[in-house]
């Protein structure tokens, strides 16, 4: 049977961290306002947050907590979403899906919002009959992050995470595409969706292995948005 999709959960208490009024907007996110209002403040608590989850960790080497902001696409890397759509809306995705093993967590921290801001999307991913997971598990794909790359699957028996994400996702034959487009229509259909509006100071524990996110459009060109991001690797 398959082992990925099982009920998300924390291996701590959300209250002792600091972090008492949360929501779960859909399974697998945990949504919360924190005191830190300042960036320097935020990403400390993230980083203390992030080490009660379980290993903190840096991409490529890079500082842990990652600073986004929204960017025309001839100011970002070619290959990040940014460097993709720019401002427009951002596609449903598992981050760092180019990764062998991807980080079971991502923290989310809005260091700086207004209600022009973009907002982000989450979509749990459903349990999948087994008939549509096996569907769905037997597209291969080349997964590219660059410099490199891999042949995987979006899902595979007794592997506990999901992987997907159209921008570094390549199918490699028909049987592959349709596996893509299916598993697009299973977890973005309205039940599964939720939307986080951020304001200041919010934070976001998101479960990278059985959750999707994205973000939609921004629209102004006052979008003040500042997000800091955080890798956790953790078992549970």
């Amino acid at each position: 049977m398959p082992t990925a999709n099982r009920t998300p959960v924390l291996p701590i208490d959300l209250g002792r961290c600091g972090l008492d009024a949360f929501e779960t907007p859909v399974s697998g996110v945990w949504h919360a306002s924190s005191r830190y209002r300042e960036e320097s403040a935020l990403s400390g608590f993230m980083l203390n947050l992030g080490a009660s989850l379980g290993r903190v960790v840096s991409p490529r080497g890079g500082e842990p907590v990652q600073r986004l902001v929204p960017r025309d696409k001839d100011e970002a890397p070619p290959h990040s979403l940014s460097g993709m759509f720019g401002k427009d809306a951002f596609p449903l995705h598992t981050d760092l899906a180019n990764s062998l093993r991807p980080p079971r967590f991502v923290i989310l921290g809005a260091a700086n919002a207004s209600d022009f801001s973009a907002r982000t999307t989450f979509a749990a991913i459903p349990r999948l009959s087994a008939d549509d997971f096996s569907r769905v598990a037997e597209g291969i794909f080349e997964v590219r992050d660059g410099r490199r790359s891999f042949l995987g699957s979006i899902c595979e028996r007794n592997r506990p995470f999901f992987r997907f994400d159209t921008g570094c996702m390549y199918p490699v034959d028909e049987r592959s595409r349709l596996a893509q487009t299916l598993f697009g229509e299973l977890v973005s259909a309205e039940p599964s969706l939720a939307y986080l509006a951020w304001a200041r100071g919010d934070v976001a524990i998101i479960d990278n292995w059985n959750v999707l996110h994205g973000r939609s459009a921004v629209l102004h060109a006052f979008d003040n948005r500042v997000l800091l991001r955080l890798y956790v690797e953790a078992s549970v």
